[in-house]
């Protein structure tokens, strides 16, 4: 290979570098260039991970030895010349550093260290025909250890760009005090810094962990397969205290470990795998300090993953888990302040106590605790209100005794005007073919069983001349009481019958006047249930009243105060007609019971006398709104009372 291929090949490698390219992909193109130029069968890079290495990209690999049973003996071999850190060729079944490893294979390698400063990053090699001459040999070496200062200035320069991005995602995660919102943060900032396709963050609340945030994702859905599975997985590997790397045949898990772990790999289809639990490096410095047995907190911990290409780097996740140990620790430990709203408020208000705005503070204040004695200290009147209706007091209602459908109305309720009715008078009459049938049927037998006595009678009459039989005679005698009683009961039924019949017109039971709206619309050839309201005949110029209907959680108030005060409160009320003038009464009677209404729900009853010549125009039924007079209390019982009765009856008696 002339130094014109050499220059030419390192000049390509060179400009590769400076691109911003991922290593796998950066050590597949050198190799592509560099294993044709060496005439080697194959060629490979492997990683640095920790004592071992891992392969990242290989070239040819399938034409040599090396995966037939020799692959971890060859691991090895190069682990030991990562330590050394020195390049070198090793011939077939050749010892280069006295560890008892050879060379498995039949071909000669050319080995050469990628360093970092005076860390060994990755391994170059190449598998080379051990009949090389050994100028070629050297030859080959050389061109790998060029190759490999040009690797290194690459891996300087992403070391460059990555400590910039993790100096980067360091500030980001400090700007928040919010788990959630830090955890978010790591997730997405920390995605790019691992290098990885996805990364989650795991919080440890007690025994429990919980996925908080997910790279490229708003929300978690927290019955998703896959974060219940990495939850599962996440409480496993924390229960040790240990990180995980996926897949790591060098570690040997417990079965209930690997179990939770490929169950979520299947569901997952993640190719890579690292969780690195976070760890409080406060309580541990504290439990170092202390000299306590107690282990520092698991604070949760971060999952990354890759589904496709070559692994992350294991350095680069443990940076990063480093980093977001501390900013959560911070979060959540502010989190935890007792009362932190109220304190965050309260710290917010600094401004209030300024030069310029203490005057204005004072002011407000003083205004502040002024009100607050007032409504502590200050006694005014406590009233109930309630809504109801005015009516007059003295109302009878009419109803229908029998069914039946309206058959007549009276002239009187056909009238548009006041509809004024005497007591007994007819208001409606009711057909019901039904009765009028039954009546019809005992006038009936009533008549053939006159019929059947008269007959018997005559029988009788003949017979007593001595021409009948004694036998006839008593069974017709007999007869004859029967048809007696048949008789009688006929009557009482025709008796009843007629009474029900007489039901079926309607009479006024008082002398009044007719206050239901419309009669005639409302009841004309209308069917009629026994018992149905017809309509409301009420004494107009008699007292008039207010019916209220008090909700049933304000009774305790009228009760105590009825004790307290006698049991003629005063109301004070509007009509909806009126609102801008306000009357007064006196209770007259509370119900012994409440009732459901639909509009006011569980109500009690309350009538209130009032003086009609205070109304100039009284209307029956029209609204109004009353309010009760129970005596004085303070302002701030009278405004706050409805929420600390809310209280008592909804948390503190139910959980106390």
């Amino acid at each position: 290979m002339s130094n014109q291929d050499v220059r030419v090949i390192i000049d390509e490698i060179a400009k590769l570098s400076q691109t911003e390219i991922q290593p796998g992909e950066f050590y597949r193109e050198v190799l592509s260039r560099l294993t044709p130029r060496l005439g080697a069968a194959g060629a490979a890079v492997w990683l640095s991970a920790g004592e071992s290495v891992e392969l990242l990209c290989q070239q040819g690999l399938d034409n040599v030895s090396l995966m037939n049973g020799h692959y971890v003996q060859h691991q090895q071999l190069l682990a030991g010349v990562q330590q050394s850190g020195q390049p070198n060729l090793i011939h077939p079944g050749m010892n280069t550093d006295g560890s008892g490893l050879t060379n498995p294979t039949p071909y000669l390698l050319s080995v050469c260290p990628i360093k970092l400063g005076e860390s060994v990053v990755a391994v170059m090699e190449s598998f080379q025909s051990a009949e090389a001459e050994p100028q070629q040999q050297e030859a080959a070496l050389r061109l790998m250890t060029i190759v490999a200062g040009v690797a290194t200035n690459y891996h300087r320069a992403l070391e460059l760009c990555w400590r910039r991005s993790l100096d980067s995602f360091s500030h980001a995660i400090h700007k928040s005090l919010h788990p959630t919102q830090t955890a978010f943060i790591i997730a997405n900032d920390g995605r790019s810094v691992v290098g990885c396709d996805r990364l989650s963050v795991v919080i440890k609340r007690g025994s429990r962990c919980r996925i908080e945030a997910i790279s490229g994702m708003d929300s978690v859905h927290r019955r998703a397969n896959e974060v219940r599975g990495l939850e599962n997985v996440a409480k496993r590997v924390l229960a040790t205290r240990e990180a995980l790397t996926y897949p790591d045949p060098s570690v040997e898990l417990p079965p209930q470990l690997e179990q939770a772990i490929q169950s979520y790999v299947d569901e997952s289809q993640t190719k890579f795998l690292a969780l690195i639990p976070l760890i409080n490096d406060d309580d541990q410095e504290q439990q170092q300090s202390e000299d306590r047995r107690k282990p520092p907190e698991i604070l949760g911990a971060i999952v990354a993953e890759r589904f496709s290409g070559e692994p992350f780097m294991a350095e680069r996740v443990e940076s990063v888990a480093h980093h977001a140990s501390r900013a959560l620790a911070n979060a959540l430990e502010h989190h935890r302040v007792f009362l932190l709203p109220l304190w965050k408020a309260i710290g917010s208000m600094g401004w209030l106590v300024r030069a310029r705005t203490l005057p204005f503070t004072l002011v407000v204040s003083a205004l502040v605790i002024a009100l607050v004695l007032a409504a502590i200290f200050v006694q005014t009147d406590f009233k109930l209100t309630a809504e109801g209706t005015m009516q007059p007091e003295e109302r009878h209602y009419v109803f229908a005794t029998v069914d039946g459908t309206v058959q007549e109305l009276s002239d009187k309720l056909k009238q548009t005007g006041e509809i004024n009715v005497e007591d007994g008078e007819t208001l409606l009459v009711l057909d019901n073919p039904e009765i009028d049938m039954r009546v019809t049927n005992v006038e009936g037998e009533i008549d053939s069983t006159n019929a059947e006595i008269w007959s018997i009678k005559a029988f009788l009459s003949y017979s007593s001349s001595g021409s009948g039989k004694s036998t006839d005679i008593n069974q017709m005698r007999a007869k004859e009481a029967e048809l007696d009683v048949a008789l009688k009961n006929l009557a009482v039924q025709r008796e009843l019958l007629n009474e029900i019949h007489g039901m079926l017109t309607v009479q006024s039971p008082a002398k009044g006047t007719v206050i239901t709206w419309d009669v005639e619309n409302l009841l004309s050839s209308r069917p009629l249930s026994m018992g149905q309201t017809l309509m409301t005949v009420a004494k107009l110029d008699g007292e008039w009243v207010l019916e209220l209907l008090l909700p049933d959680k304000e009774t305790g108030h009228l009760m105590d105060a009825r004790k307290e005060f006698g049991e003629d409160l005063v109301v004070s009320y509007i009509l909806a007609t009126e609102p801008h003038k306000t009357r007064y009464g006196k209770i007259k009677k509370v119900a012994k019971s409440t009732r459901l209404d639909e509009k006011n729900g569980l109500s009690l009853l309350v009538t209130v006398e009032i003086n009609k010549e205070d109304i100039p125009k009284l209307h029956p039924s029209a609204e109004v709104t009353g309010r009760i007079h129970v005596g004085k209390r303070s302002i701030g019982y009278i405004w706050l009372h409805d929420i600390g009765e809310f209280v008592q009856s909804q948390f503190i008696f139910r959980f106390f």
